[in-house]
């Protein structure tokens, strides 16, 4: 059984321990952790990421039992240069996807991961992909 913060951590150790391996040279931002400024020149290669974890919807629990099932989603924004080409943003979110599809994480059971191309920033410097991957964990009640 879980709560919320202890399935943060685990989901965020998991990401920050592969992607480090898969992708040493690309920051992460996360939420709750002092900002940092993207890269000024993204054609000179920079690249970024954020990493989020969402809390979703629980469920009661059933009669006569003391634990429920909550999920959430992990998504993971990738930003790359505009006009670097679609094969570079592809393949970091093929990355994310090995990461967390389908994968088992301390008590989270990770499931299906979906990728969204959101596409050029209004300021025409990063291009824009989000993998998101659904999650459900046992909880117990409050």
């Amino acid at each position: 059984m879980s709560d919320f913060a202890s399935v943060y951590t685990d989901l965020v150790g998991a990401f920050d321990a592969a992607w480090a391996i898969a992708e040493p040279d690309v920051d992460v931002l996360h939420d709750n952790e002092p900002r940092f400024d993207p890269p000024k020149n993204p054609k000179s290669g920079e690249e970024w990421a954020r990493f989020r974890v969402l809390h979703g919807q629980g469920a009661l629990p059933e009669i006569g039992s003391d634990t429920s099932e909550s999920g959430g989603r992990v998504v993971v924004e990738i930003h790359v240069g505009l006009g670097r080409g679609v094969a570079r943003s592809n393949a970091m979110a093929s990355k994310v996807r090995d990461i967390f599809q389908g994968k088992r994480i301390g008590g989270v059971r990770c499931y299906e991961s979906e990728e969204v191309v959101i596409g050029a920033d209004s300021g025409n410097i990063w291009f824009q992909v989000n993998v998101s991957t659904r999650f459900r964990f046992e909880s117990t009640p409050v």
